[in-house]
């Protein structure tokens, strides 16, 4: 709702245009929200602060608004490599990877997949050693947070090429979700 501050109680104003501009001002109020828990009686468009995350009611749900993170889903074989791209809107550093894993990964030394960021646009790595699965298992519903070591500076239209792939004989991967979190400058 647009945030606007009519005058209440001006000379010559009626009881019915001062009750009306009250009326705008509660409306304004309903569209923020800040508390640990959600409003009583959410309105499309309202934001809610709960003190960690920002969010906004969409239909009759809450999303989590995130600046910067880019979002995807991409399935994963042995043979073949799970990749999303996304690009950056503007300049900025990659702060972090973040997989969402619908199905348990195991730790395996042989058998793993391993993720890694490249910027396509300056034909870099942003990981010095990929993250993978031979040495950490991706839970089901925990998010895997990795954080990149190298080159994490981009410029606006820069291409990011996140790839999941499988060394030996891993079991397939369906709809891994892959977020990228760029703090634009």
């Amino acid at each position: 709702m647009a945030q606007d501050d009519p005058t209440i109680g001006d000379s010559g104003q009626s009881a019915a245009a001062a009750f009306n501009a009250a009326q705008l001002k509660t409306e304004s109020l309903k569209s923020t929200w800040y508390g640990a828990t959600a409003p009583p009686t959410p309105v499309e468009g309202m934001q809610w602060w709960n003190g960690t995350t920002l969010k906004i009611r969409k239909g009759a749900a809450w999303e989590l608004v995130t600046p910067g993170i880019q979002g995807a889903t991409v399935d994963a074989t042995s043979s073949v490599d799970g990749v999303a791209v996304f690009v950056a809107e503007a300049d900025g550093t990659v702060s972090q990877l973040r997989l969402l894993p619908i199905a348990t990964i195991a730790v395996d030394g042989s058998d793993y997949y391993s993720a890694q960021v490249d910027n396509v646009t300056e034909t870099l790595d942003l990981f010095a050693t990929a993250p993978g699965t031979d040495s950490d298992a991706w839970t089901i519903g925990v998010p895997e947070d990795m954080a990149p070591d190298q080159n994490q500076t981009v410029s606006a239209g820069d291409v990011l090429r996140v790839t999941i792939s499988g060394t030996g004989s891993p079991a397939a991967i369906t709809s891994l979700g892959v977020q990228l979190t760029i703090q634009y400058s």
